[in-house]
């Protein structure tokens, strides 16, 4: 059954519809951006571990904006398991607008995050269902991933180890969104009112008991990463800029440089002309300083745009997401 629904989530928990009472053990929430052929083999890996584990627990979609087939698996697959349901954004709003979503949406005791390619392994859920119970954070790290290539892998290290310098939180090298979560750490996520929200930043900014499990993806059977280049140094300037002031700050450090340099310049220049008495040449000297005092000018001001970026987006109060309707089972 597809029920119209339009949402403009604007307030600090969305108004997603919800019970108030907790009829399962725990909400799977499963972001999904063209994932069509993916879908229902995450659908019957899932089942089995779930059947396995005995739980009462629910399934919930949330499409990206997918331009395939996604919904319309989705769909079936929701007539024929009542576990299943489905959020259908009206168009792509990234990964954690997904996520943030699928949370609000969710009415389990507890929420996992999960990809629907598979290389998040389902067989990992009892594991972390157990440590979830001392736990109020579940995160998983990679420790290998053998399919990524060498620029992605440092430039991954290099993201972790910024954010981790400058933020005011951590990351662990390998981090993903591969978790469990309990309702009250649900509703403190889902309570935060920015329009910019970097999610794996966020769980480890609240705070509450965390534990880490290790796991090694699984190589994704079909398809490709969704995220290229430009949408990883998107969501790593986002990531730093959300949780840290350190680089606009910059600008008094290379105050200070550009005064060094030129009292070292005239110093110098002093020196030739009334002590070695010979006249300083300095055009090359001089041309290379503006040069290096101009290019950190304009490196500056690119930083105190991106967080004036970030007011501009967040004083509109645009919705953070549109729902355009919500599957359910009939």
């Amino acid at each position: 059954m597809l029920t119209p629904f339009f949402l403009t989530a604007i307030g600090g928990v969305d108004d997603v519809t919800r019970m108030t009472d907790h009829p399962y053990q725990l909400s799977i929430v499963v972001p999904v951006y063209n994932e069509s052929d993916m879908i229902e083999a995450f659908h019957r890996k899932v089942t089995e571990v779930m059947t396995a584990m005995a739980l009462a627990y629910e399934i919930v979609f949330v499409d990206d904006g997918s331009s395939d087939d996604t919904v319309a698996k989705i769909e079936a697959l929701a007539q024929q398991d009542a576990h299943i349901s489905g959020v259908k954004f009206s168009r792509n709003f990234g990964k954690d607008m997904a996520l943030l979503a699928g949370l609000s949406h969710a009415r389990g005791e507890y929420m996992l995050m999960i990809d629907g390619d598979l290389q998040h392994p389902p067989d990992l859920i009892p594991d972390l269902w157990r440590h979830a119970q001392t736990a109020d954070i579940v995160y998983t790290v990679r420790t290998e991933d053998r399919g990524v290539g060498l620029f992605k892998k440092y430039s991954s290290k290099l993201f972790y180890r910024l954010f981790s310098y400058l933020a005011d939180a951590t990351l662990e090298q390998g981090t993903t969104d591969f978790k469990i979560i309990s309702r009250k750490v649900r509703d403190a996520i889902t309570s935060m009112d920015e329009r910019d929200l970097f999610l794996r930043g966020m769980f480890s900014w609240i705070g509450f008991t965390s534990t880490r499990v290790e796991f090694m993806p699984i190589a994704r059977p079909q398809g490709g990463s969704k995220y290229n280049l430009r949408r990883l140094l998107n969501l790593s300037i986002s990531g730093i800029t959300s949780f840290s002031t350190v680089p606009i700050r910059l600008s008094l450090l290379l105050c200070a440089f550009s005064l060094c340099v030129a009292f070292l310049y005239s110093v110098y220049a002093l020196y030739s002309k009334y002590i070695l008495l010979q006249a300083v040449s300095g055009w090359t000297s001089l041309l290379i300083l503006m040069s290096l005092f101009c290019s950190g000018i304009y490196i500056m001001l690119g930083i105190i745009g991106e967080y004036i970026a970030k007011i501009h987006i967040e004083t509109k109060k645009r919705p953070r997401f549109i729902i355009d309707r919500v599957i359910k089972h009939d």
